[in-house]
């Protein structure tokens, strides 16, 4: 045997692991977005990344379930520049990127902030 050849079964599994990296949700990455282990590649870590984001296109129904707003509502939103603008890929279809609603989301206030936001000043007496 080569001084190179694995000898046990345990030293065959350790070689041909594969190193696992996880997203920041502590996810396994999809192992096609991971970049090559130890790479310094600039441009192979930020396409990892890019495939590591949700930028699925989403169309007018799923961006009204992940949302909840009715259609309409989103409309308005988007009229006022209060929400992500929408794309036209083909034929009239519209699709908004994932990752731009999902950010839109993280964005609004929870209720509590909402609250505080729309109530009156306190005034003493």
């Amino acid at each position: 045997m080569s001084a190179h050849t694995p000898r046990t079964m345990a030293e065959q599994q350790e070689t041909s692991a594969t190193r696992i990296i996880l997203d920041s949700n502590g996810r396994p990455m999809n192992p096609r977005a991971q970049p090559p282990p130890d790479s310094q590649d600039p441009l192979a870590v930020l396409l990892a990344a890019l495939r590591e984001r949700d930028d699925r296109l989403l169309d007018q129904r799923e961006v009204c379930e992940r949302t909840t707003l009715h259609r309409n509502t989103i409309y308005k939103l988007e009229l006022k520049g209060e929400f992500p603008k929408r794309r036209v890929v083909a034929g009239g279809k519209v699709v908004w990127r994932a990752s731009e609603i999902a950010a839109w989301i993280a964005s609004r206030p929870t209720a509590d902030e909402a609250r505080q936001e729309s109530a009156p000043p306190l005034t003493r007496r």
